[in-house]
């Protein structure tokens, strides 16, 4: 998301946020997707933090349910 200064014009980014969806099949149920390929340079550091994000999330967990020794 960007804030715009209208007087200057000045732009900054205020935040961001990640979604996470889910592939259905025709009876509803989740099903598998071809994964991504990132190609350009900020796609490819997106996917390298989402990967990190991942990661700290499931290390989150294991602690959480007493597993993260």
């Amino acid at each position: 998301m960007l804030a715009e200064d209208i007087l200057t014009g000045e732009k900054r980014h205020t935040n961001s946020c990640y979604v996470t969806y889910v592939a259905l099949d025709e009876n509803g149920r989740p099903t598998t997707v071809e994964p991504i390929v990132p190609e350009t340079p900020d796609e490819k550091r997106r996917y390298d933090r989402a990967a990190k994000r991942r990661a700290n999330r499931v290390m989150e967990r294991r602690y959480d349910q007493g597993r993260g020794e």
